[in-house]
C-alpha cells in the first residue's frame, strides 16, 4: 500500500510516497493514495525514441493538413530554416538553433496554424572544398579543369554524408520538420533558382565585372565579401617612412629660405608590405600641415632634418620616434599638392614610361586621429587608394602580390615572400638600410581574418565580378522598417551594414561552388554574358544540376545561335559567393514550394548572420522585387555557446560539450549522465539566448532538476485523477471555495503569460512561468494544503471532487505549456491521462490538443491579492514554527497551535477566505490546513503574553502594508490521528472526528 506523506525539505515541499505493508488494523486501506503507472524516472535514452515514434512520426504532415488559406495562398506560418553548411557532425551550437526553431514551430501549431519548416543545407563553400583537397591530393590530373571535377565529385559526397549525419541529430533533438523533403543548395533545381535571381540582376544591370582591391584570403586562395571577414586580436608592424620631397615652386621657395636643403613627407602605415606598391602620397586640404625642423632627442640635437606632418599630430610624431624639434612653420596643402615624392626605394624598378616621381593628392577620408596627416597610398591594396587613384588618374603600377599572397617576381628582391611574414619583415630591413625608416613598433589592432580558414587576410586588387549595390542600399534600409528585430539591438546593427555596402564581390575563385555563367572570348578576353546564354545554363543546371558546367562542352553550353563559334570561347572558372546561395533561399524554397506571393514570418539564426545571411536575403529580395520589400517578418538572433565560465568553446581548453553526450551519457555515465533529449532542450528554453549561452556539468544538473520536479508535479497530479472523470466529476467554479478559484486564477494567469512570452519569442520568461507554477503554487502550496481532502475524504466528497478538478486543469495546462520545450515528457502525460503509454503504442499527439483556452473567470485580481496576502503570511507562520523547533517548544508542525495576532484587515480576510460560497464554514479546508499545523487561533488583540508560558512568540514589524504581525506557537494537547497523522484527537478517542465521519459513512 502506497501512503503519500508531506514532508517539508529545502525550502519547498515534496512529496514523498512511503512504501508500507499494511496490518489488518492499518488505516491505509482507507485512503485515497495515488495510482499511477507513470513512470518516475524518464528513462530518456530508451523511452523518448519510441514516444517519438509513437507521436511524433507523422506529427508534422499531420499538422500540414490544417492548412489555412490566407490572401496569397501560402500556409499559416512559415518558418524558414536557414541552412547550415553540411559540414561536420551536428554540434551545441546546431542544438541551440534548432531548438529554437522547434520552439516556435511547436508554439505555433499549438495555436492551431499550419507550420512550414523545410530544414535545409548550405553545400558548398570552402570548408567542404577543402575537404575534398585533402581527398584527391597526390592524385595526378591531365588538366585543371578534370582536377575541378574531381574536387566536386568528392565535395558531393562529403556533403552527402555530412547532411545525413546531421538530419539524424536533428530528428534526435525532437525537431518537427518536413524531413523527407529538405532543401540543399547542390540540388538541381535550387541551383537553377538561385541562377535566375542572378540573371534578374544582371538584366537590371547590377552585376558588373571590374578590377579593384578587394578582401583576398590567401589561406584559401579567394576573393571574399564582407560577411565572411570576422575581426582578431592582430600584432602589425607599424613604421614612419620618410617620402623624400621634390619641392614644388611654394615649397621650394619655404625651403631657400630656410636654407634647408630638403624635406620629406612622413608617412604611418601599418602594412609595410604595401609600400612597394606605394604609387602617390594623400593629404587633406582641411587639415592645417608644418614643416619641422627635428633631430634626434639621443644624439643631443644632431643629424638635423626637415618632416613635413599635420600640425596636431606633430607632438605625438615627436614622442614616438625620439625626436625634439626647431624651427616649425606652417605649410599650406596647396605647396604640398603642387609637390611631388620620389619613390621609395622598395618600389619595384621603374618599367618603360612609369615616372620617376609621384604625385601628392587630396583625399578627404585623411584624418588628424592617428598616424602623420599624410597616408601612403597604394591603389593595389586599398579600396580608398583605388579611388582616390582613379579620380586623380594615377596608374595602378604592377601587381606585386600572387594569389598565395607573396611577391612577385616584379617586386624585385622581395620575389617569393610571404606578404604578411617574412616579406613584411624584408620591407622594413631595406627601409632602414637605406634610411628612411623613422620609427618602427608593434602595433595591436582588430584585423579582419577568414572566417573558415581563421587566417588573416589582405587587400588585393583583382578581376572579380561585383554587385553594384549603389542603387539598392536605400530600398534595402527601408525594408527593414517592417522587420520585428529581436532583440531589438539587431535593427541598428543590419541597418548599418546594409547601408553602408556600395557593392558586394560575387566572384569565387573556387570549384565547389554554382558556376558565374559567363564565357570569355579566348583572343580579346571580352565576357559574354547575355539573357540568352544565361537562361540557356540556367536550363542546363535545372537539369543537370551545376556539374554540367564543367561535364559539358563549351558548345554544349552556350546557346544554339552560338555553338557554331564555340571554339572562340572559353568557359568562366569563377563560382558564386556562397552567401548568393543561401540568399537565394527565400526565392528558391519559400516562394517556389509556398508560392510566389509567400514570405517568411520568423527567421531565426546566432547573431552572425547580420553579416551573412539575413543581410545577403534582405538584398537579393530587394533587387528581385525592385521594391522595398523583405523576405522576412521577423528576424530573430541568438547568441553563441560558451562554457559555464564564460569562455568559448575550444578544443584546446577541452570545454566543449557534444550535445549527443548530453543525451545518451558519456564513457564515465556518473560524471556525464544521459540525461536525454527534453533535458537539452530544457536547457536552451532556461538560456537567456540573445546573449551567449553558457553551459556546463552544473547547469544540466541544475536544469535536470527542475526538469525533474516539473515531471514529478506531471506524475502527483496524474496519480491524483486516477478516479476522475472531468465530465462526471468536475465541480462548476461557483461551488468551489476560494482556494481553489485562487489556483484557476493562477493557472490562468500562467497561461496569460506563458501565451506573451511565446508569443513574443521570450521563452526564458515563459519557461519561469512554468517554474514558477510547479514550484510556489502546485508543490509549494496547493499540493500541501489540498492532500488531506484528496487522501482522507471520500471518494466522491465534494471537497475532493473540487481539488481534482483544480488538478485536472492544472494538468492540462501544464501538458500544453512545456510541450514546446519539453516534448517527450509532454506527450507522456497526454497519453497517460488518457490511458496510453506513448512509449508502448501510437498516441495521439498533444500538439494537436491546441492550446489550453481558460474561462475569463478565473482571472480575479481581488481575490488573487487576498491570497498572495495569505500566502505570505503562510511563510511567516513556518519561519515561527521553524524557530519554535529549535527553541524546543515543538517537534514538528503537525503539533504545533498557532495563534495570530493581525490586524483586523488580515484577520477579516481570513475569515472570507475559509468560507464556502453560501457564506457557511468551508468544509473543504481551514487554517490550520493552510498553515500545516494542529490548530490556528486568529486575534486582533496584541496584549504580552508571559515569557514563561511555553510557546514562542515570532514577530514581524510589518507585514505588506497592514502593520505589525505576531504568531505565538505552543504545542497541542491533542493526540495524533493514526489515519490522517493530524494532532487534532482527544487523548481518549481513536480517530479524529473528521476520519470518524469518513468512515461511518462508508459502513
Amino acid at each position: 500500500m502506497a501512503m503519500a506523506v508531506l514532508r517539508r525539505s529545502s525550502g519547498w515541499s515534496e512529496l514523498v510516497v512511503a512504501r508500507t505493508l499494511c496490518s489488518a488494523n492499518d488505516y491505509g486501506a482507507t485512503l485515497n493514495l495515488p495510482q499511477t503507472d507513470f513512470p518516475m524516472r524518464a528513462n530518456a535514452v530508451t523511452r523518448e525514441p519510441l514516444i517519438r515514434q509513437h507521436t511524433m512520426a507523422n506529427l508534422y504532415t499531420e499538422q500540414r493538413k490544417r492548412l489555412r488559406q490566407s490572401d496569397g495562398g501560402g500556409p499559416a506560418f512559415i518558418l524558414h530554416d536557414g541552412p547550415p553548411f553540411a559540414n561536420g557532425q551536428a554540434h551545441i551550437g546546431h542544438a541551440v538553433n534548432k531548438v529554437l526553431k522547434d520552439m516556435v514551430s511547436r508554439y505555433r501549431m499549438l495555436r492551431g496554424d499550419s507550420v512550414s519548416f523545410i530544414p535545409g543545407w548550405d553545400c558548398h563553400g570552402l570548408p567542404i572544398e577543402l575537404l575534398a583537397g585533402q581527398a584527391v591530393r597526390g592524385k595526378q590530373f591531365e588538366s585543371a579543369l578534370e582536377a575541378s571535377k574531381a574536387v566536386r565529385a568528392e565535395a558531393r559526397t562529403i556533403a552527402a554524408g555530412a547532411i545525413e549525419g546531421q538530419r539524424k541529430a536533428f530528428q534526435q533533438w525532437g525537431i518537427l520538420a518536413d524531413w523527407e523533403h529538405p532543401y540543399k543548395t547542390m540540388d538541381p533545381q535550387y541551383e537553377s533558382a538561385q541562377l535566375s535571381l542572378f540573371a534578374e540582376m544582371h538584366a537590371q544591370g547590377l552585376v558588373v565585372q571590374g578590377f579593384k582591391p578587394v578582401f583576398w584570403s590567401p589561406s584559401s586562395r579567394s576573393a571574399l565579401a564582407e560577411a565572411e571577414l570576422e575581426y582578431h586580436d592582430h600584432v602589425s608592424q607599424s613604421v614612419y617612412v620618410k617620402f623624400s620631397l621634390m619641392a614644388g615652386p611654394v615649397l621650394e621657395a619655404q625651403l631657400d629660405r630656410l636654407g634647408a636643403s630638403g624635406a620629406s613627407a612622413l608617412s604611418w602605415t601599418t602594412t609595410p608590405w604595401t609600400l612597394p606598391a606605394n604609387r602617390a602620397l594623400a593629404i587633406n586640404p582641411r587639415l592645417k600641415y608644418v614643416l619641422a625642423e627635428v633631430s634626434s632627442a639621443s644624439d643631443g640635437g644632431g643629424d638635423r632634418q626637415w618632416i613635413v606632418c599635420a600640425e596636431s599630430l606633430l607632438p605625438a610624431v615627436l614622442e614616438k620616434c625620439g625626436l625634439t624639434a626647431g624651427v616649425v612653420e606652417a605649410v599650406t596643402a596647396a605647396a604640398l599638392v603642387e609637390s611631388q615624392y620620389a619613390p621609395l626605394s622598395t618600389a619595384p624598378r621603374a618599367a618603360e614610361g612609369d615616372a620617376h616621381q609621384r604625385p601628392i593628392v587630396d583625399a578627404d577620408y585623411v584624418t588628424e586621429d592617428s598616424g602623420t596627416g599624410i597616408v601612403h597610398t597604394a591603389p593595389a591594396h586599398g579600396v580608398d587608394d583605388f579611388r582616390t587613384c582613379e579620380r586623380h588618374g594615377v596608374a595602378l603600377g604592377p601587381m606585386l602580390v600572387d594569389t598565395a599572397g607573396r611577391f612577385t617576381a616584379d617586386a624585385g628582391d622581395f620575389n617569393g615572400l610571404n606578404v604578411l611574414t617574412e616579406g613584411n619583415q624584408a620591407v622594413i630591413t631595406q627601409l632602414d638600410q637605406d634610411g628612411t625608416l623613422l620609427h618602427h613598433e608593434p602595433y595591436e589592432h582588430r584585423y579582419p581574418y577568414d572566417w573558415r580558414t581563421r587566417k588573416p587576410v589582405i587587400l588585393r586588387a583583382t578581376e572579380q565580378w561585383f554587385v553594384d549595390l549603389a542603387p539598392v542600399t536605400e530600398d534595402a534600409v527601408a525594408a527593414l522598417d517592417n522587420v520585428q528585430m529581436i532583440p531589438e539591438s539587431g535593427r541598428a546593427r543590419l541597418t548599418n551594414m546594409v547601408g553602408s555596402r556600395t557593392d558586394w564581390c560575387i566572384s569565387r575563385q573556387r570549384a565547389w561552388g554554382v558556376p558565374i555563367p559567363v564565357f570569355y572570348n579566348v583572343d580579346s578576353g571580352k565576357a559574354l554574358m547575355t539573357e540568352e546564354t544565361m537562361r540557356h545554363v540556367i536550363a542546363l543546371v535545372g537539369e543537370h544540376g551545376s556539374d554540367c558546367w564543367w561535364n559539358m562542352t563549351t558548345a554544349e553550353l552556350l546557346p544554339p545561335s552560338l555553338r557554331d563559334s564555340s571554339e572562340q570561347y572559353r568557359r568562366g572558372v569563377d563560382t558564386m559567393d556562397v552567401w548568393f546561395d543561401s540568399g537565394s533561399s527565400w526565392h528558391a524554397v519559400v516562394q517556389a514550394r509556398e508560392g510566389v506571393n509567400a514570405v517568411a514570418d520568423v527567421c531565426l539564426e546566432g547573431s552572425d548572420q547580420h553579416r551573412g545571411w539575413f543581410q545577403s536575403s534582405l538584398l537579393t529580395s530587394v533587387v528581385s522585387h525592385r521594391a522595398p520589400v523583405a523576405p522576412y517578418r521577423a528576424v530573430i538572433t541568438h547568441g553563441f555557446v560558451v562554457d559555464a565560465n564564460g569562455r568559448k568553446m575550444s578544443k584546446s581548453l577541452k570545454n566543449g560539450v557534444d550535445p549527443r553526450v548530453v543525451i545518451e551519457g558519456g564513457k564515465n555515465q556518473n560524471q556525464q549522465p544521459p540525461y536525454g533529449t527534453d533535458l537539452l532542450r530544457t536547457w536552451v528554453a532556461s538560456s537567456t539566448y540573445t546573449n551567449d549561452i553558457g553551459i556546463g556539468p552544473e547547469i544540466l544538473k541544475l536544469t535536470f532538476e527542475q526538469l525533474r520536479r516539473i515531471r514529478n508535479t506531471g506524475r502527483f497530479l496524474l496519480g491524483n485523477l486516477h478516479d476522475f472523470d472531468e465530465t462526471r466529476d468536475a465541480v462548476p467554479y461557483a461551488d468551489m471555495a476560494e482556494l481553489d478559484r485562487f489556483l484557476l486564477h493562477a493557472i490562468a494567469d500562467t497561461v496569460r503569460e506563458v501565451e506573451e512570452a511565446y508569443d513574443n519569442h521570450m521563452f526564458t520568461k515563459a519557461y519561469g512561468a512554468v517554474n514558477t507554477l510547479v514550484n510556489q503554487y502546485l508543490n509549494g502550496f496547493f499540493f500541501e494544503v489540498a492532500k488531506d481532502r484528496l487522501y482522507l475524504e471520500d471518494a466522491s466528497d465534494l471537497s475532493r471532487r473540487s481539488a481534482q478538478t483544480v488538478m485536472h486543469h492544472a494538468l492540462e495546462v501544464l501538458t500544453r505549456i512545456v510541450a514546446p520545450f519539453a516534448v517527450h515528457l509532454a506527450e507522456e502525460l497526454h497519453g497517460f491521462r488518457r490511458g496510453v503509454d506513448p512509449s508502448k503504442e501510437t498516441a495521439p499527439s498533444v500538439v494537436l490538443e491546441g492550446w489550453p483556452v481558460v474561462p475569463s473567470t478565473w482571472s480575479d485580481p481581488a481575490l488573487a491579492h487576498q491570497w498572495e496576502d495569505l500566502r505570505s503570511l503562510r511563510r511567516l507562520v513556518f519561519r515561527a514554527i521553524e524557530e519554535a523547533k529549535l527553541a524546543d517548544v515543538v517537534k514538528s508542525a503537525s503539533e504545533a497551535e498557532v495563534c495570530l495576532i493581525i490586524p483586523s484587515t488580515i484577520a477579516d480576510a481570513l475569515t472570507t477566505a475559509c468560507v464556502s460560497p453560501d457564506g457557511a464554514p468551508s468544509l473543504m479546508y481551514s487554517l490550520d490546513d493552510i498553515f500545516l499545523c494542529a490548530a490556528v487561533r486568529v486575534d486582533t488583540n496584541s496584549a504580552e503574553t508571559p515569557a514563561d508560558d511555553g510557546s514562542h512568540l515570532f514577530s514581524e514589524s510589518r507585514f505588506r502594508g497592514h502593520g505589525p504581525v505576531q504568531v505565538r506557537v505552543t504545542k497541542t494537547a491533542q493526540s495524533k490521528c493514526p489515519r490522517c497523522w493530524r494532532h487534532i484527537c482527544e487523548p481518549e478517542t481513536t480517530l479524529c472526528p473528521r476520519c470518524t465521519s469518513v468512515l461511518q459513512k462508508r459502513e
